[in-house]
């Protein structure tokens, strides 16, 4: 991936705030990578989000909401950025977006 398209994808992390604590999810290391596949157009999102023990049914609730909300962000702020690509996440490939 060149030096430009790296520095594209950080600009768009650095901007995508985590919903309860409003911190980037950069500082919070909730993505472990982005892979860009430039001959299919297509970027993959490969998130970090914590997985405990056995929480609570609510805590599994509220992660789930917290982990969508923050997805949902990641989805909208790479399609601004990157109309002419696919963005996926790790897990979703065949799913479109």
């Amino acid at each position: 991936m060149d030096r430009e398209m790296e520095k594209k994808i950080q600009k768009v992390l650095e901007g995508v705030k985590d919903p309860v604590s409003n911190l980037p999810i950069v500082e919070l290391n909730l993505v472990e990578r982005v892979r860009y596949l430039e001959d299919r157009g297509e970027l993959i999102i490969f998130t970090a989000f914590p997985r405990g023990g056995k929480p609570c049914l609510n805590c599994v609730g509220v992660n789930m909401l917290m982990a969508n909300s923050v997805k949902r962000h990641l989805l909208e702020d790479f399609q601004k950025a990157f109309p002419e690509l696919k963005i996926s996440f790790d897990g979703d490939e065949g799913n479109e977006s």
